[in-house]
């Protein structure tokens, strides 16, 4: 993949297998980044089991909690979704398809959970109740529409590999790291061009880090700026 290609890709699987082969692929941003595109199912995902599983995918990331409660979760939200197995269309709240994106999230071996998929199918058929040929179409075109913006929220966590971001010592500065951490815990990403205005004010020079944090985003818990003001990868 060339970084024009990169740039113009709308399906973050291409993606996500070149990072893994250029090994920049950590499973902190990955989980990260799949409990991310699950999130935007939330207001679908009313079954707390399924909620808990991203929780605690987002808290295992983040070494907050272990292994077992990462299984106990994911099996949870997987019977909670195989008891929908065939009761609603994708896009119904608690869906089968719902169901088993947060569980995927809470995947001990990537491998074999697709997160993105689920929560991709789930957004295309929200709101549609028949499973015809006008509705699968339909469904087909906001799926990709879907896609389009799991790659905008990739883009976020991940940068640009073709261009690395890195601070100046200088620019890591107490207040800094203090407002990143509050943004970082609280998904406060309203307050990324106030950290844009604090990094601009001890010297920083790099256009493309202080542009992202005062550009719309989308951006979400694991964003490159926020992880390197942190130090976390």
């Amino acid at each position: 993949m060339t970084e024009a290609e990169w740039l113009a890709c709308t399906d973050p699987q291409p993606m996500l297998e070149y990072l893994d082969g250029q090994g920049i692929l950590s499973d902190r941003k990955q989980r990260l980044f799949d409990c991310a595109c699950v999130r935007r199912i939330w207001h679908l995902l009313l079954d707390e089991r399924g909620r808990t599983a991203v929780d605690v995918a987002e808290r295992f990331a983040d070494r907050a909690a272990g292994l077992d409660a990462l299984r106990e979760a994911q099996a949870t939200a997987l019977a909670a979704a195989d008891a929908q197995a065939t009761l609603s269309l994708p896009g119904a709240p608690n869906s089968y398809c719902v169901l088993a994106a947060a569980a995927a999230a809470a995947w001990e071996f990537r491998s074999g959970a697709d997160p993105l998929r689920h929560a991709a199918d789930a957004i295309a058929w929200e709101g549609l109740t028949n499973n015809r040929p006008p509705e699968r179409r339909m469904a087909k075109v906001r799926f990709a529409e879907e896609r389009k913006v799991q790659t905008a929220l990739l883009m976020d966590v991940f940068g640009n590999p073709f261009r690395p971001g890195t601070l100046d010592h200088s620019w890591i500065t107490p207040q800094a790291v203090i407002l990143a951490q509050a943004i970082y815990i609280e998904r406060a990403f309203d307050r990324l061009p106030v950290l844009a205005d604090t990094l601009e004010k001890v010297g920083c020079t790099d256009a493309r880090l202080l542009s992202h944090c005062w550009g719309p985003g989308p951006h979400v818990r694991g964003c490159w700026v926020v992880d390197l003001l942190l130090g976390k990868e």
